[in-house]
């Protein structure tokens, strides 16, 4: 998660530290996001729809090799998704 603000306490993540070391402005508006102070940045990998999709495509390959493996259902816990 990104940084957020709990009453006065401000509480960082791994990520914040790294945006910290990789840009100092982005910690100032993150900061200000987290205080509501602006809308919170919204950037999205464009990278990232592709690991999700190899992503799942793996999941459903695991199942299937588990379905044929042990020869019945698998616990799908995404199916509802």
């Amino acid at each position: 998660t990104r940084m957020n603000t709990d009453n006065e306490d401000i509480r960082l993540s791994a990520s914040d530290l790294s945006g910290h070391l990789a840009c100092r402005h982005l910690t100032n508006l993150d900061l200000a996001a987290a205080r509501g102070e602006r809308e919170a940045l919204r950037w999205h990998s464009p990278d990232a729809a592709v690991l999700r999709q190899r992503g799942m495509e793996h999941e459903q390959a695991y199942l299937a090799h588990l379905k044929r493996t042990l020869g019945g259902p698998t616990n799908n816990q995404r199916a509802g998704l």
